[in-house]
């Protein structure tokens, strides 16, 4: 019988699974997505608009998230296709195909370029205002994770351990960092972040570093989480999401291993929790927001770390990270749903669908819109009433 690490390594890195029933069928040990909770709606959210762009990323759990500047959303499929939407009405400003490409890491923008990474390890940048391609450049490896862009630089993590700072005006490559990949991890990496000067990355064995963003040059590394069991699939830990910064804190989190708030300037440990998630954290003023890899989602103290509220109903739905709008939390499900969840206590307070097709990108909020990208291709933006 297979063990329960390895159920979920075959969920999240190989095919993204719909359901646990598609995939083991009646006779498997494996928890059931719970059923939906009854609630008294104390909210109602409006759709915005809605629309489709190509076959979405419906294979090995690719999260395609989209990204949005001036007021213009960017999403792009796995099958090539990249298109431009106004953030208000949904208006589609363009629509191209990238050639000879299969994009897995979508997609970053700013600085008059968007950037997209491929399967065969290229990085590709287009023209914001119409989608001509600029340039594309090798990497070695498949690009899983989307880029980061700075006022001359994207930053792009390859599947292999490696960071490259590539000039945005020609491709070219400034620098490179990079770190041994452990043999066995999920099928996704961290996507860089830029914060005051400095690269933050997480990798697979749960290191979070920070790099110079001019040149590359390692800072400091910090030590997420440690290796726990007497299997190989036990002791595997990750960090597959990107890192959350607010002022002088890192927020990071770890599958098979901790959430942590880390100090910008020195990567000292600040606190941790013992809470597995592959999907990312939230913040607002208060609070961390973290869905557990079970489909809990816990609200934490941004201060200490302490937990301030659980919320245990959407367990096994393969929940979203969280995303905060307002004063209220939202996390996207295996079925299409979006839960609203009070900031102040976790209880649901609306729930809303926009298709029925599961949601594998994180919500996305820009502005007072939430953006959602299902994995056939429908994106959608809602908002407070």
């Amino acid at each position: 019988m297979l063990s329960r690490p390895l159920l979920l390594l075959l969920c999240l890195g190989i095919a993204g699974c719909e359901t646990m029933g598609k995939w083991f069928g009646d006779k498997s040990t494996a928890i059931p997505p719970a059923e939906l909770v009854d609630f008294e709606p104390e909210l109602k959210p409006r759709t915005y608009w809605s629309g489709s762009i190509g076959s979405g990323a419906d294979k090995n759990f690719v999260r395609l998230i989209p990204a949005a500047v001036d007021g213009i959303v960017y999403a792009a499929s796995r099958d090539a296709e990249v298109a431009a939407f106004d953030l208000s009405s949904g208006k589609r400003h363009w629509n191209r195909g990238v050639k000879q490409a299969e994009i897995t890491g979508a997609i970053a923008a700013g600085a008059g370029s968007i950037v997209v990474g491929t399967a065969g390890g290229e990085v590709i940048a287009l023209d914001r205002d119409d989608g001509t391609e600029r340039w594309r450049v090798p990497v070695g490896s498949e690009v899983l994770a989307p880029a980061v862009i700075g006022e001359r630089i994207a930053v792009v993590r390859s599947g292999d351990g490696h960071v490259f700072g590539l000039d945005l005006a020609s491709g070219s490559r400034l620098w490179s960092y990079d770190r041994p990949v452990p043999a066995l991890s999920l099928h996704g990496t961290s996507a860089p972040v830029l914060a005051s000067g400095r690269v933050i990355v997480g990798f697979d064995g749960g290191h979070l570093v920070a790099l110079d963003a001019g040149n590359g040059k390692l800072l400091w590394e910090a030590r997420i989480a440690i290796p726990k069991g007497r299997t190989d699939l036990d002791r595997m830990i990750d960090i597959d999401a990107a890192p959350v910064v607010s002022g002088d804190t890192i927020y990071v989190a770890s599958y098979q291993g901790q959430v942590a708030a880390v100090a910008l300037d020195s990567g000292e440990i600040l606190w941790t929790r013992e809470i597995s998630t592959s999907v990312g954290v939230a913040i607002d003023e208060r609070r961390v927001y973290v869905t557990e890899q079970t489909g809990h989602v816990w609200a934490l103290d941004r201060e200490t770390g302490a937990s301030l509220w659980k919320q245990d109903a959407l367990t096994a739905r393969q929940v979203s990270q969280p995303a905060v709008l307002g004063g209220y939390v939202v996390v996207a499900d295996l079925e299409g749903f979006l839960h609203w969840l009070a900031a102040d206590d976790g209880r649901f307070v609306a729930r809303s669908r926009v298709g029925d097709d599961r949601i594998i990108a994180p919500p996305q909020v820009f502005g007072e819109r939430v953006v959602v990208y299902g994995s056939t291709g429908r994106i959608a933006a809602l908002g407070l009433p």
